[in-house]
Order: C-alpha cells, then sequence, then structure tokens
C-alpha cells in the first residue's frame, strides 16, 4: 500500500513508482476513491463532525459556568461585606444614641412628665414597628425573585442542515501544503491500466463520473489558485519582442517628424 497523494495523483510519478514492482509475482492494483463517498463514509464523516462540534459545545459551557461561578462570589463577598458595613453602622447608631440618652439623663433632663415619656416611648416603638415592617418587605422581595435554574450538564448539539451536507470535514493537517498542492494539481489525472497496473478499483464512483469530479476541481481551482510557477511561453517572448521593436521604430519616426 503506497499512500502518497501527490504521487499518486500524477501520472509521471505513478509510473515511476510502479517501476519498483516491475517483477511478475507483484500485482499492481490502482484504488480509486473520489466522487461523492458511500453512505457509510458519509455517516462515519458525520458522527466525527457531531462529535467535534459537542467537544468544543461543552469547552464553551464549562467556561461561561466557570465564569458564572467567578461572578457569583464576587456579588455573594460584596453583598457580605455591605451587611457587614450596615450592621457596623447600625450599632454604632445605637450605641451614640444610648449615650446620648444617658448624657442627658445625668443633666436632669430625666425629669420629664409621664405623659411626655409615654409619647417617646410610642414614638420608639412605632419607628421600631416601621423598620421591622420595611426588613420584613425586603424579605419577602428576595423571596419573590425567581431562581435561576442551575444547568448540570452541557446542552446537546445538532448539525445544521449545511453541517449535514458536507461530504468531508476540514482536516486539521493538511496532506499537501499550499505550495506543492498550486505546483501540482494541474498535471493530477486517473490512473489507466496503460500506465502499468493490473487493475484499477473505483471505490465511490465509477471512471466517467470520477474523471468528471476531478477535473470540475480542478478547473475551480485554477479560478481560486494562485500560480507561482507559470513563465511566460516561448511565442509569447517573441511576440513581445517583436512590439518592443516596432514601438522603438515609431518612436524614431515621431522624433524625426517633429
Amino acid at each position: 500500500v503506497i499512500m502518497e497523494v501527490k504521487s499518486n495523483l500524477v501520472e509521471a510519478e505513478r509510473k515511476q513508482v510502479l517501476q519498483r514492482f516491475s517483477t511478475s509475482h507483484f500485482r499492481k492494483v490502482a484504488h480509486v476513491v473520489m466522487g461523492e463517498p458511500s453512505a457509510e463514509y458519509k455517516k462515519l464523516e458525520l458522527e466525527h463532525l457531531l462529535k467535534e462540534k459537542q467537544e468544543k459545545s461543552d469547552v464553551a459551557w464549562k467556561a461561561k459556568q466557570a465564569e458564572k461561578a467567578r461572578k457569583k462570589q464576587i456579588a455573594d463577598r460584596q453583598k457580605q461585606m455591605a451587611e457587614a458595613k450596615k450592621k457596623f453602622e447600625e450599632e454604632r447608631k445605637k450605641k451614640a444614641e444610648e449615650e446620648k440618652k444617658k448624657k442627658a439623663e445625668e443633666a436632669g433632663e430625666g425629669d420629664k412628665k409621664d405623659g411626655e415619656k409615654d409619647e417617646e416611648k410610642k414614638e420608639g416603638e412605632a419607628e421600631e414597628k416601621k423598620e421591622e415592617e420595611k426588613k420584613m418587605e425586603v424579605d419577602e422581595e428576595k423571596k419573590d425573585e425567581p431562581m435561576e435554574e442551575e444547568e448540570t450538564e452541557p446542552p446537546k448539539v445538532e448539525l445544521t442542515d449545511e453541517e449535514k451536507a458536507k461530504w468531508f470535514r476540514k482536516p486539521t493537517v493538511s496532506d499537501l501544503t499550499n505550495k506543492v498542492l498550486n505546483e501540482a494539481f494541474g498535471s493530477f489525472s486517473i490512473p489507466e491500466k496503460s500506465e502499468g497496473f493490473d487493475d484499477i478499483r473505483f471505490e465511490w464512483q465509477k471512471a466517467d463520473k470520477s474523471k468528471e469530479y476531478l477535473r470540475k476541481w480542478v478547473v475551480e481551482r485554477k479560478r481560486t489558485s494562485r500560480m507561482d510557477h507559470l513563465q511566460p511561453s516561448a511565442w509569447f517572448q517573441d511576440t513581445w519582442k517583436a512590439w518592443q521593436k516596432t514601438f522603438a521604430e515609431w518612436q524614431a519616426k515621431q522624433t524625426a517628424f517633429k
């Protein structure tokens, strides 16, 4: 088995390889895997594509969950700090009021009438009641807030219609570099028995369809690829030299006329 992508697609290189197996006890068979794949291959490719998509989704989901947990920790820490600050302020205020009341009593302000004392007591009780009602309202609001459902498992992904229509996945590492491919694809061809093969086996599509598939692929590649190795032909060079000579003669005649 010779798994050489470029060499197996170029006739001259195929012939060169076959010379190494020229003796009669070798049976040389070319397996052409080209065109529309079999149903089994398509199914396998879709399974791999779905697996890759699910893995990417899982990674993104885990990153999202980690970010959510980090933000929740920050929010909880800020809430604890705010509650501690509020408690400290309440205790400080209460202590200040107690000290003020004590000083007032020591200064003789404690000799108020019983009616005034009762009125102050009622006012204090009313304020305490209001504070308790306010706290209860806040607690009820917190209870009424909808609890966010936590996802315990990453979501299951599905292939789109466009993805399902694909025959081949994009490889992580290409079999050929762009430079080698652009230099060689114009010479790609289907193996023939005349090259020295004992048998040609078409695994996916038959000979005619495989040749048509390769022809269309080469034409499309020519339309979209940069051809760095192209050089002007001898005809172009001769025509260009003749044009330069004629143009120089015209310029000389124009200069003489002036």
